[in-house]
């Protein structure tokens, strides 16, 4: 998988990620050393891009409207809480489940 690469406008590698998780990571760090690089990514829809290209289609559609280093924060974070609150669709397993007896009553009645 490729990494998303935060360049400057000369082209200068200012932040990598690798993930999500690193995504989120590195736009707090420039959120004050180059709020502008990540601006930039944002408004050319880059990270957005980059997302979709690892799986993240969710998150990648809802940070299309960010402009700015906090509203892409925000989204993120948000994404972040919901997945941990998410309630599982019916017949889904979940980790709190039981496992059900399989076995059943084999006694017959007979007739005489």
């Amino acid at each position: 998988m490729e990494p998303f690469y935060f360049r400057s406008y000369y082209h200068c590698v200012k932040g990598v990620a690798h993930d999500r998780k690193e995504l989120e990571s590195e736009l707090k760090r420039l959120k004050d050393l180059d709020p502008g690089c990540v601006q930039y990514h944002l408004e050319q829809k880059h990270i957005s891009n980059w997302l979709r290209s690892i799986g993240e289609v969710d998150i990648a559609h809802r940070l299309e409207s960010a402009v700015t280093v906090d509203q892409a924060l925000d989204i993120l974070s948000k994404r972040k809480s919901a997945s941990g609150s998410r309630k599982p669709v019916e017949g889904e397993k979940t980790l709190t489940d039981k496992p059900r007896s399989t076995s059943r009553s084999t006694t017959r009645k007979t007739s005489k």
